[in-house]
């Protein structure tokens, strides 16, 4: 699969002066360390704001540490931060502690994320990546990884019925039943709600809409994702922007990225670093 495009600016991170202070994040218990710039992170997460500036130690520090936080996330975390983008591979999965992870199971992670750290932008971005990775022109099997953990953990009534109802409705179209079917089982909550959807698609027959043709179906299942875009917004300060020209160049880099696979291997680290300094220098 292609990398993602440059998201609407309703996705897009903060606009405006980065400034040249910066703050140290520290993940996960093998102590990632990511250098970011405290305006800019603090105007896209509350969680930092609060945490930077306010009476906690990480504001005489200028350190916040997550040690229960995954690396992998955080560096989709601060993908976006820098580059609009969250970086993806060229297929349907990567590999994370050696375990198989799906495009719907890793926009779920990085939707969980963006919750605990407060910032509306990435949180949109990855609902709507996850929730449309399920449309009505494409039957798009969801993972097992994905609905068990959509259905055990902290989730979205909306994005659940959203997925709930995508399966059935392309459950009774597909040849492939036993296939859709074995879904059932990988969870109770999820095999109970489907139950009660199929029952609604029986008797609704060619009139069942997918969830993407329904009107205000987010909003019905208590989910606003219009607010949240604008909460992301409101952090923007148009006057102060970043030069777009230091955020095409972040593109560039992150596009050299997707396009080699010795830097897919090396990872982004030696570009990101020499975007923030070139950045950094720019700002002084």
């Amino acid at each position: 699969m292609p990398p993602l495009p440059s998201p609407p600016r309703w996705y897009a991170p903060p606009r405006l002066n980065w400034g040249t202070q910066t703050v140290k994040v520290i993940v996960g218990t093998t102590q990632k360390e990511y250098v970011v710039h405290k305006r800019l992170l603090c105007a896209a997460s509350k969680f930092f704001e609060r945490a930077l500036n306010g009476q906690l130690a990480a504001s005489l520090s200028q350190e916040v540490k997550l040690p229960e936080d995954d690396p992998v996330l955080f560096a989709c975390v601060y993908d976006w931060l820098y580059f609009g983008l969250v970086q993806r591979v060229d297929s349907l999965a990567f590999i994370h502690a050696r375990s198989l992870w799906y495009d719907d199971h890793v926009w779920l992670q990085i939707y969980r994320m963006a919750d605990r750290m407060m910032m509306p932008g990435l949180k949109a971005l990855a609902f709507k990546s996850a929730a449309t990775s399920f449309g009505n022109h494409l039957a798009y099997i969801p993972s097992r990884e994905f609905l068990k953990s959509l259905f055990e953990d902290e989730a979205p009534l909306a994005l659940r019925m959203y997925v709930v109802e995508h399966v059935a409705y392309w459950l009774p179209k597909s040849a492939n039943k036993d296939q859709w079917g074995s879904l059932f089982m990988v969870h109770d909550r999820f095999g109970a709600e489907m139950a009660l959807a199929m029952l609604r698609s029986q008797a609704e027959g060619n009139l069942f809409q997918h969830p993407v043709d329904q009107v205000d179906f987010l909003k019905n299942h208590g989910f606003d994702l219009d607010e949240l875009r604008q909460e992301a917004r409101a952090a923007d300060d148009e006057i102060g922007a970043q030069p777009l020209k230091h955020r095409d160049q972040a593109v560039l880099f992150y596009m050299a990225v997707l396009t080699f696979p010795s830097n897919r291997v090396r990872g982004i680290s030696g570009l990101t670093a020499r975007f923030q300094q070139e950045t950094c220098v720019a700002n002084v």
